[in-house]
């Protein structure tokens, strides 16, 4: 019968073969227990961090502050030249 659902082995996939063919996700406790993963992870959430409260303080991006209530006239010359 080729209607047979009742499958209780694990279905082959080669796509996940080849994307993970050593078996990586089963090596992630091993990963979490290294200590340069964890400064690696950090230098890379600090340094992300940095970037987006410079993207928030930009007064020049569009949706996060209204651009007509920003003070262009402190970038022209005032004294005429």
């Amino acid at each position: 019968d080729d209607d047979d659902d009742d499958y209780d082995d694990i279905i082959p996939n080669a796509l996940l073969d080849n994307i993970d063919p050593d078996g990586a996700v089963d090596r992630l406790p091993e990963l979490f227990a290294d200590k340069q993963f964890w400064k690696d992870s950090t230098l890379w959430f600090l340094l992300a961090f940095v970037w987006l409260l410079g993207r928030f303080n930009n007064p020049m991006l569009n949706g996060i502050v209204d651009l007509d209530k920003v003070d262009f006239t402190q970038f022209y010359d005032k004294t005429g030249m």
